[in-house]
């Protein structure tokens, strides 16, 4: 429930959330707010930002009783407006970024 509250703040009412697949969620959200005249962000400091948020709101919900703590790693790929991917390519691409941030987090030196 924690990690659902969580979401549903992150991604907003313009967004959407739902369990993918036993720990794992899949959301879909507007563009992610940049500064004016910043370049693109890149899909994985879109991840990073989206997990920082995550992060901060499911510490926001936590409770000093809490039996289990509550993490999140995220991976992410932006859509392109023209329909140039297919939604299942977009997650396969999620779905690798969140592997290799994991992986990263493990295994710094490598990253």
């Amino acid at each position: 429930r924690t990690l659902a509250d969580a979401l549903r703040e992150v991604v907003g009412e313009q967004g959407l959330a739902a369990r993918w697949s036993g720990d794992e969620f899949a959301a879909l959200v507007p563009e992610p707010a940049t500064l004016p005249d910043a370049p693109p962000a890149t899909d994985a400091v879109v991840a990073e930002q989206f997990e920082w948020r995550l992060r901060a709101a499911i510490a926001r919900r936590a409770t000093s009783r809490g039996r289990f703590a509550v993490t999140a790693t995220v991976g992410a790929t932006q859509l392109p407006f023209d329909g140039g991917q297919t939604l299942a390519a977009a997650l396969a691409a999620a779905d690798a970024g969140l592997y290799r941030r994991r992986a990263d987090a493990r295994h710094p030196s490598r990253g």
